[in-house]
């Protein structure tokens, strides 16, 4: 049984170009990164095209992570949701009226993603993103 290295390896070795270790995360997080994206009311394609740039950008700014500041899937998610916010923001106005609500419920309901995360990683990971993160806790089944 091989052990897989982790996330914060895998970005090490990201940041010296390795492209063996980007794939390795890309396909460790790009299906969640996707379904967080869907669910904030993007369409497949727009999604898609967010979570190439986010991976782009883990490519690019994978040295920049430091890991004192908080977890890697917390870093993950937080350029996630700016790279969401910057494609709301270059759609021109009236363009999609759920832009404006999802853009709102994003900076409004911070729990609402933080409840996705607990949904989306059950376990440990996503509580320590979701704190991290600084997005409160949800209440109920699955908080802490």
């Amino acid at each position: 049984m091989t052990l897989q290295p982790s996330d914060l390896e895998l970005l090490q070795r990201v940041a010296a170009a390795d492209r063996d270790a980007f794939r390795l995360f890309y396909d460790r997080h790009a299906p969640q990164v996707l379904a967080y994206v869907r669910s904030l009311g993007r369409s497949r394609d727009a999604s898609e095209d967010v979570v190439q740039e986010v991976f782009l950008a883990v490519w690019r700014k994978a040295g920049t992570y430091r890991p004192e500041r908080g977890a890697v899937a917390a870093w993950l998610y937080t350029m996630t949701r700016n790279k969401v916010v910057d494609l709301w923001r270059k759609l021109p106005t009236g363009s999609d009226q759920s832009t404006e609500e999802s853009l709102a419920s994003l900076s409004e309901r911070p729990e609402a993603d933080s409840q996705y995360l607990y949904e989306l990683f059950p376990m440990g990971p996503a509580k320590q993103a979701v704190k991290l993160a600084g997005l409160p806790q949800p209440y109920g089944k699955g908080g802490y």
